[in-house]
């Protein structure tokens, strides 16, 4: 144990060290000072020796000198003919596929050069037909780099593939892959073949409601859940039963091994005596238990997170194999030590995190109830009922520990605390893999067998997931089953944890254990209870948030007041509202929106707002009126209708006092939705504009509104006062059909802020736009260049800030390392240095 910490420690530092060099190497050089001085009365984990210190300064280095791989710029040239090798299965979804390959090579290269890393490749699914694992294609596309949404404290998606390997991603229209040839694999090849036809078997058998769950279970096939299926296994605190990791790869485990040592015991006696000379029933089922658990963790599609599960549980059956089996805690730490030797960047891993975590607080919760409980000479002489109590008692135990265990962890990655999951588990995990999950696999393995078109036992299956499904029905829909909360600070979650293994340590006095418990409901409460509004700063917050090609923007008065205007889109999984806005919202602590605002129903604008209306109390909503015959516009409306939530064709009172900012409507024709428009006008040209004046500092938000309804607004305005702004949200994304002269000229913008989407298909920002406003010496930012955009002003002075300025960034190791780690620290520390400061007493834009 103690050396798998110091493993962990020293990769944990070597990552901090791509950051914060100067600080990894100090707190390295505390712990080894600290493990000298306390070694007498630190806990057996905690005492470092000379051994440990030497493995914690190499795992350092090491994962300092193997940072994560980046795109390879030979790829991301633009347009190329490859070829590549596919290292997966297709992924599936009910209008889309994927796949990642690797081994690739350029074929217009002279010497087919081999570009590192790997390729992921998406598209419709015919683009995907007949391909397998193994096979080697040939693939003419459009490559770039591998991008998500860059938001400060969110899940950055183009980030974690980059952390897989994957250098570049490409969307494939149909008839772009050409198969020629495949690189056969004996094992592989028949796991997915079997895969293939699981998922096509599954399909066709079961409802249209319990298929996916049955594919997500079975075969690691997650691409046909939908949000509103995650989101009802979410609430009920049992969302990981919806991919295969530990927890399935367990339960398989488990059941096998009672089964084969059930099965050895019930041999006749004289045999069984004789057996036991040589091997205990117990090792004879370890060693049949590796093969199935292996081919269910292949049959997954060998994901990262599989794997790994299935390396602790291996390491956990050899530990039974060679008698070790009760010391659980050092079977857990050989696994992670096995997994970090082989990559040190795992530790970063939150499927990592959270599979040993969970595991190593079931251990503890295993071994404290045992010591609690009774001992029994002869375990066989309880009664049925007495059994039942130990094992209900048991399971409780488990759920508890792993629930309060993880609590934190699940706080920080993806804001919630769920309690319902301690009282959800203990029912659904049994039912899961007693039932559900040997049904299934066994099922699916005799049609993959069989080739057989349909499932066996379907109807068993159905009725089966639908038990499971109904149960987790029932959970969320309890008051309050999950608690949305802003993520905690990385150093609270340490402090936690410090907290929980103080609580744990039997050494420790009950005296110390109660200050350990005041001071985790001192840390706990203040989080879930949030910053009062009348708390907030005395400023004007707006963010330009990155949705890609879309609108997304949050303003924050000075009271704490919330103003949201716009989502982003919503296109299958790819929901704007349920990635960016909602967590962007919980982070902040925010627990209610006062203004919804709708620029006008499009996709790309109102796609995301259905989620975050459905999550947030909302004030009032503001929209055009327009009630288009479109899903994203009718789902909208029904779910505003359907909560009661109050609309109305954005305010009549002008202007809008909120605390001491005033919003002025700007545009005519968002106020009389059914006016006709002119012939040179368009349904974009009815989007709400909005003005927000603070002091002396002004924002004007423009929707997609075009150049007829700038020239409206411009001759509603003759004096131009209600358009002359400090930020200008440049109207549609930057499209040269926004462009009027005169209207630029009306708002002469300090700033201008384009929310556009990378790589996007229709050309935003046009060239003609970004010279128009360098000719106005304005300062443009770009959410596909910049990532979010914010600015902080009290009325006097304006400060803006970039993804960049919001986050921290590598530092190099040179001359420079000093002031970038300073920097670093300010921005953790709350005081981010500012992209660009306007001092709006004067009237020039500083150099």
């Amino acid at each position: 144990m103690p050396l798998a910490l110091a493993l962990a420690v020293g990769s944990a530092l070597g990552t901090l060290a791509a950051r914060f060099p100067l600080s990894a190497v100090a707190i390295g050089l505390i712990i080894v000072a600290s493990t000298i001085v306390m070694r007498r009365t630190l806990p057996r984990a905690l005492a470092f020796g000379p051994t440990h210190w030497i493995v914690l300064g190499v795992a350092m280095a090491y994962t300092m000198a193997t940072p994560p791989p980046s795109p390879d710029p030979r790829v991301l040239s633009g347009r190329v003919t490859l070829e590549a090798v596919l290292d997966a299965p297709v992924r599936h979804m009910n209008e889309w596929s994927s796949v990642t390959a690797t081994d690739v090579r350029l074929v217009e290269r002279p010497s087919s050069t081999l570009v590192r890393g790997r390729l992921r490749l998406s598209g419709p699914p015919e683009a995907f037909a007949e391909l397998r694992y193994g096979d080697r294609i040939r693939v003419e596309g459009q490559f770039r780099a591998p991008r998500g949404f860059r938001n400060p404290g969110l899940f950055d998606y183009g980030h974690w593939l980059a952390g897989q390997g994957v250098g570049a991603v490409a969307t494939i229209k149909p008839g772009a892959i050409a198969r020629i040839g495949h690189q056969p694999s004996r094992i592989l090849d028949r796991v997915y073949e079997w895969r293939e036809r699981i998922r096509v078997a599954a399909l066709a058998s079961l409802p249209a409601d319990t298929a996916p769950f049955f594919l997500a279970m079975i075969t690691g096939e997650t691409g046909y859940l939908t949000a509103e299926l995650r989101e009802r296994f979410m609430a009920s605190g049992t969302v990981h039963l919806l991919s295969i990791s530990g927890s399935h790869l367990g339960l398989i485990a488990l059941v096998v091994f009672f089964v084969v040592r059930r099965a050895v015991l019930w041999l006749p006696e004289r045999l069984l005596v004789r057996l036991t000379l040589v091997v205990m029933p117990s090792q004879i089922a370890a060693v049949a238990t590796a093969i199935p658990v292996t081919f269910y963790a292949l049959l997954a599609g060998g994901q990262v997170a599989t794997i790994r599960a299935l390396v602790m549980i291996l390491v956990y059956l050899v530990a039974v194999i060679i008698h070790r089996e009760d010391d659980l805690f050092n079977a857990l730490a050989f696994a992670a030590i096995l997994i970090l030797a082989w990559d040190p960047h795992a530790l970063t891993d939150v499927s990592f995190q959270l599979s040993f975590l969970s595991v190593w607080c079931i251990a503890l919760g295993v071994e404290w109830w045992s010591a609690q409980a009774p001992q029994q000479a002869d375990p066989g002489a309880l009664g049925w009922t007495q059994r039942l109590r130990s094992y209900t008692a048991a399971l409780l135990i488990t759920s508890v520990a792993a629930g309060v265990g993880t609590a934190p962890l699940v706080a920080y990655h993806f804001n919630q605390v769920n309690w319902v999951g301690v009282v959800s588990n203990p029912i659904a995990i049994p039912l899961a893999g007693i039932l559900v999950v040997p049904l299934g696999l066994a099922s699916g393995v005799a049609a993959a067998a069989s080739q057989s078109p349909t499932l066996p036992l379907a109807d068993w299956n159905a009725a089966a997931l639908d038990v499971l499904l109904r149960l987790v029905d029932f959970f969320a829909s309890w008051p309050m089953a999950i608690a949305h909360v802003a993520a905690p600070p990385i150093a609270v979650v340490a402090v936690c944890y410090a907290v929980l293994a103080a609580l744990v340590d039997r050494r420790v006095k009950p005296w110390k254990r109660g200050l350990a418990g005041g001071a985790l409901v001192i840390l706990a409460v203040p989080w879930l209870v949030g910053t009062p509004r009348w708390i907030s700063k005395a400023a004007l917050e707006v963010t330009w948030l990155d949705v890609g090609q879309g609108d997304g923007a949050v303003i924050r008065f000075p009271s704490g007041r919330v103003m949201v205007v716009d989502g982003g889109k919503r296109f299958f999984d790819l929901d704007a509202g349920r990635l960016v806005v909602a967590p962007m919202l919980w982070n902040q602590g925010v627990d209610r929106i006062d203004y919804l605002v709708a620029s006008h129903p499009q996709l790309d604008h109102i796609g995301g707002l259905l989620f975050v209306a459905d999550r947030f109390p909302i004030g009032e909503v503001w929209t055009n009126g327009r009630r288009p015959d479109r899903w994203t516009a009718r789902e909208f409306e029904d779910l505003l209708t359907q909560r009661g939530i109050p609309t109305s064709i954005i305010p009549k009172q002008q202007p809008l006092w909120i605390d001491a900012v005033r919003v002025w409507r700007v545009n005519p024709w968002a106020e009389s939705p059914f006016s006709p428009l002119p012939k040179d006008a368009s349904e974009n040209d009815r989007s709400i504009v909005l003005r927000v004046e603070y002091g002396r500092a002004s924002i004007l938000l423009t929707g997609d509104i075009e150049a007829a309804g700038e020239r409206l607004m411009v001759a509603a305005n003759p004096q131009w006062n209600l358009l002359r702004s400090t930020i200008l949200k440049v109207p549609h994304h930057g499209s040269r059909g926004s462009l009027d002269p005169t209207f630029l000229r009306a708002v002469a913008p300090k700033v201008a802020v384009i929310s556009v989407g990378a790589t996007n298909t229709y050309g935003h920002p046009a060239p003609q736009t970004l010279r128009a406003y360098n000719r106005l010496n304005a300062a443009v930012f770009r959410t596909d260049l910049d990532g979010a955009v914010k600015i902080v002003t009290d009325g006097t002075r304006l400060d803006l800030f970039r993804y960049a300025d919001l986050t921290t960034q590598r530092v190099p190791w040179d001359r420079g390392m000093l002031a970038a780690e300073w920097r670093n620290l300010r921005t953790v520390m709350g005081s981010p240095t500012p992209a660009l400061t306007l001092d709006l007493t004067r009237t020039e834009l500083p150099l």
